[in-house]
């Protein structure tokens, strides 16, 4: 039947009895189980985690610096939650970290220590007890590692200068002594020492950035090699001036000088860096850089570079230039005439076409300064000019053509008034003659833009000039001259030219003989004075020459040129009677006319009151000077000329001298100051009577005036003193009885 089977201790199965008979039976069993259960579990609770795996953990032996292999990771055995760990001591204080979720020592250790038990205790979090583990760490120093400090070097130098010195070595765990090597050839001029791998020495080639490993070998048994890094880096020198100052020059127009030089030597040679422009070159001797640029350029910066003779291929020194060449078209300036209001034809002035022949390169653009007149305009593209100008008037301006580079290239445009340039009068003839001046009318400049110059062909003769702001010509002709027609051109300011004819021709003028009025005794013993009047029609630059002949006027004696009227002559024979001639000639002409010839007396002793002296000294005596007689003359042998009516700037001074010697040239001299009036005095003069006195002019002697001694004292005729130098003075009326005297005339005395 259902319901009616029970179980019965020990497993055997009855029949059960009926349901409502076993309802509180079955309730009571199963309380009592479950508080059997709780009991139980009150009064006995179970064990928690019951091992760790692994049971035991190897000893760590590690190295400081040397990562450790790290413990095996734990775990709890039959744990009920989750397990944990920790460790006594804390492994951080060797440099190891510990992992409390495995139980992991891991790390680099940082301290070396002696064997040390660490305990690893495992705890479970849903039991209070824990499990230890045990583990022994030691850590010692690493061996020694061999090799060489330092481990790298960089070597950076300048060609031609001493390097400093690399560092020494310092080796570790390596048996000494110990020999060094590059792995290459170094730099020319640098060198290791093989025993302390110290690098010395003047690089004499560039090196960029050159790796080199510098390999140290010891002397153990088996010999160990280390090795240090070395980088090598020499730069070019720097020439004076490094940087020179720009130059800028114009296409087809040599440089105004070549740049700056550089030290020539045999050792030297010289190129430049990027090649030069056509037409420019540079010295390899001096560096320089000079020529004749054939195009424009852009401003370039050029490398000017030294090399060794031996080595071309190295680099000692640079240096730095830039050069920019400007063009100019050839065919500037242009002319366009100009009408207010009327359109002018438009012009290409300077075309891309023509600025490419310059040595521009496309694109190019153009620009016109000052702008174009109102009206009127330039196309930046094409440099066409067109327009119509609102204003006619002349003006000068500048068309720049610039390429894509910044080259450029400029011409000159020019606007003028519309019309045809003349000069006026445009022809003229012109009879002069010679030694006769004239000048021809002025030009007038008709429709051309002020100011007008003025040339004229062929070459003028000797004595014309042609006046370059009029036009017109002047002068003294001074030779015959056929007639011949001249070209006058005359160019205004914006380049518009006219001519004009000019025709000349030059004849003989024929002169009137000069008259001779009186010839008197002159100032001093043996001289002359001729006065005479200047020939009609006497031209500019009339020379004349006085001539003197004995008294039978057969034999010439002297002659002497002069410029006018009146003239001295000097050395002749005191109270002899001479014949004059006094002969005009036209300048730079063979013609000539003579006066009638007049006799004179030399003047004597008795006669002669003043003296001829040289240009700059003015002689004054205390005798009376005949009236006719001017106080300044010419002593023409010697070339001196005293003009009339110099005056010095100062009053009299007295200046004591010793007593004069009889040789010239151990005289005693008197310094005197210049622009002065002054008066020397002797003393100890042992003479009587009148005494000449003369003073040397070149080679000849004049004669300055007389003086008397008084009392063993002379003093010697005042005198001006306008011109420094040195003069001698002579004293006595004979040879035997000369003596001298030497007077300096100076600034600052």
């Amino acid at each position: 039947m259902q319901g009616e089977y029970s179980v019965q201790h020990q497993g055997e199965m009855t029949r059960p009895r009926p349901a409502r008979r076993l309802v509180v039976p079955v309730v009571a069993v199963v309380v009592s189980m479950i508080m059997t259960l709780l009991t139980g579990a009150l009064a006995s609770p179970a064990s928690a985690i019951t091992g760790v795996t692994p049971a035991t953990l190897a000893a760590i032996d590690g190295k400081v610096g040397v990562p450790i292999v790290s413990s095996a990771p734990l775990a709890g055995t039959n744990p009920t939650g989750t397990v944990s760990f920790s460790i006594t001591p804390d492994p951080v204080l060797i440099g190891l970290a510990f992992s409390t979720s495995s139980g992991v020592i891991s790390g680099t250790p940082s301290t070396p220590t002696i064997t040390t038990t660490y305990t690893i205790t495992a705890s479970d979090s849903g039991a209070p007890e824990t499990f230890p583990v045990t583990v022994d760490i030691t850590v010692v120093d690493p061996p020694p590692v061999p090799g060489i400090a330092p481990a790298s070097q960089t070597i950076t130098g300048t060609v031609g200068a001493a390097i400093t010195a690399t560092s020494s070595f310092t080796p570790t765990a390596l048996t000494l002594p110990l020999k060094f090597a590059p792995s290459g050839p170094l730099p020319t001029g640098l060198t290791m020492d093989v025993d302390t791998g110290i690098i010395t020495g003047t690089p004499s080639v560039l090196a960029a950035a050159l790796p080199f490993t510098i390999t140290a070998t010891d002397s153990s048994a088996s010999p160990l090699q280390v090795t240090s890094s070395l980088s090598v880096t020499v730069t070019a020198g720097v020439l004076s001036p490094a940087v020179q100052a720009p130059v800028t020059g114009v296409a087809g127009v040599a440089l105004a000088s070549p740049t700056a030089s550089y030290p020539v030597s045999p050792a030297f040679t010289y190129s430049v860096s990027p090649t030069l422009p056509t037409g420019l070159t540079v010295s390899s001797t001096t560096g320089a850089i000079s020529g004749t640029p054939a195009k424009a350029l852009a401003a370039t910066t050029f490398t000017i570079e030294q090399h060794d003779a031996l080595v071309p291929a190295s680099i000692l020194a640079t240096a730095t230039v830039s050069i920019t060449v400007d063009s100019v078209f050839p065919a500037s300036p242009v002319t366009v005439p100009l009408t207010t209001g009327t359109s002018i034809t438009p012009v290409i002035a300077f075309g891309p076409t023509q600025a490419m022949a310059t040595g521009l390169v496309a694109p190019i653009t153009f620009a016109m300064s000052p702008i174009a007149p109102t009206g009127l305009d330039i196309d930046p593209n094409t440099g066409v000019i067109s327009g119509i100008p609102t204003v006619a008037a002349a003006s000068t301006h500048v068309v720049t053509a610039t390429d894509v580079n910044g080259a450029k290239a400029t011409g000159t445009v020019k606007f003028i008034l519309a019309g045809v340039p003349a000069l006026t009068p445009s022809s003229q003839t012109i009879n002069a003659g010679v030694g006769v001046p004239f000048s021809s009318s002025p030009l007038t400049a008709v429709s051309m833009t002020a100011p007008v110059k003025y040339t004229i062909s062929p070459l003028l003769s000797v004595g014309l000039t042609l006046n370059a702001n009029t036009g017109a010509v002047s002068g003294t002709p001074t030779a015959a001259l056929v007639a011949g027609a001249y070209t006058v051109t005359g160019t205004d300011a914006l380049g518009a030219t006219a001519t004009a004819t000019i025709v000349f021709s030059v004849t003989k003028v024929s002169l009137s003989a000069p008259v001779i009025g009186s010839v008197t005794p002159g100032s001093q013993p043996g001289s002359l004075i001729v006065y005479f009047s200047k020939p009609l029609q006497a031209p500019v630059g009339q020379t004349y020459t006085v001539k003197v002949f004995d008294a039978n006027g057969v034999n010439l004696i002297t002659s002497v040129p002069a410029t006018s009227s009146p003239v001295t002559i000097l050395n002749l024979t005191p109270g002899e009677t001479y014949q004059i001639v006094v002969v005009a000639n036209a300048s730079g002409t063979l013609d000539m006319v003579e006066s009638l010839p007049k006799a004179g007396t030399a003047a004597t002793a008795k006669t002669a009151v003043t003296g001829t002296v040289p240009t700059g000294v003015v002689a004054t005596t205390t005798s009376t000077p005949q009236a006719a007689i001017k106080p300044s003359v010419t002593v023409s042998q010697a070339g001196f000329v005293l003009a009339t009516g110099s005056q010095a700037s100062s009053a009299i001074k007295v200046f004591a001298s010793k007593p004069p010697t009889s040789k010239p040239k151990k005289a005693p001299k008197v310094r005197v100051p210049i622009n002065s009036y002054v008066s020397v005095v002797l003393t100890g003069v042992k003479a009587k009577g009148l005494l000449p006195i003369s003073i040397k002019v070149g080679t000849q002697w004049a004669l300055l005036g007389s003086a008397t001694a008084k009392k063993g004292s002379l003093t010697l005729p005042a005198f001006a003193s306008t011109r420094a130098g040195t003069y001698l003075f002579r004293i006595g009326k004979t040879p035997k009885t000369f003596v001298y005297l030497t007077l300096v005339i100076k600034a600052g005395v």
